[in-house]
C-alpha cells in the first residue's frame, strides 16, 4: 500500500512538474577557459545496471573539450590561478515501487565569485544550472543516459551562445 502511494504521489508530481526554464543570463559563462568536472558518486543500483561514473565522465569530458575548453583534474584546479569553474553532476534516484524509481538529474557550473557588497569577501557560487526529473524502470537506464546527456547538450549549447566564434571574413 506505501508503495502504490509513493508510486502515485512520484508519477502525479513527474506529470505536473514544469521543464526547467532555460538560463536567460549567460554572461557567468563567457570567456569561460578551463573546467574541472566532478561526478558525485552514484547510488550503486545504478552502477548494478550498468550506469558507470568513468562513462559519463567519457561524455561530459568529451563535448565539454570539443569547445576547446581546458580540462583540469581536481588537483590541478586547487592550483590553478584564477580558479576553474566546477561542473558538477549529481544523479538522486528513490526507488517507488518494486519495478520503478524516479530520478533526478542535475548539471552545475560553480565558480568563485565576489561580493558586490564587499569584494573582499570570494566563496563559490552555482553561476548555471539545469535539471531534468524522470521516472524509469529499475533495470533500464536508457532514460537516465538520455537526460544526462541532454542536460550536456544544453550547457554546451549555452556555452556556445555566450563564446560566440567570430565569423571567417
Amino acid at each position: 500500500m506505501r508503495q502504490n502511494l509513493i508510486f502515485a504521489l512520484a508519477a502525479t508530481a513527474l506529470f505536473l512538474a514544469k521543464p526547467a526554464p532555460a538560463q536567460t543570463d549567460l554572461s557567468p559563462l563567457r570567456g569561460l577557459e578551463t573546467l574541472t568536472v566532478v561526478i558525485e558518486d552514484l547510488d550503486p543500483s545504478l552502477t548494478e545496471n550498468g550506469l558507470a561514473a568513468a562513462d559519463l565522465r567519457k561524455l561530459l569530458e568529451g563535448r565539454i573539450g570539443m569547445m576547446g575548453i581546458r580540462l583540469l583534474s581536481v588537483e590541478e584546479a586547487i592550483d590553478a590561478a584564477p580558479g576553474p569553474g566546477y561542473l558538477r553532476l549529481a544523479i538522486r534516484t528513490e526507488r517507488v515501487s518494486d519495478l520503478n524509481r524516479i530520478y533526478s538529474v542535475g548539471l552545475e557550473l560553480r565558480q568563485k565569485a565576489r561580493l558586490v557588497r564587499d569584494p573582499s569577501i570570494e566563496t563559490t557560487a552555482v553561476t548555471w544550472r539545469a535539471q531534468e526529473l524522470g521516472l524509469s524502470p529499475l533495470k533500464d537506464m536508457t532514460g537516465i543516459r538520455g537526460d544526462t546527456a541532454s542536460l550536456i547538450d544544453r550547457f554546451v549549447t549555452d556555452l556556445s551562445k555566450a563564446n560566440p566564434k567570430p565569423e571567417k571574413k
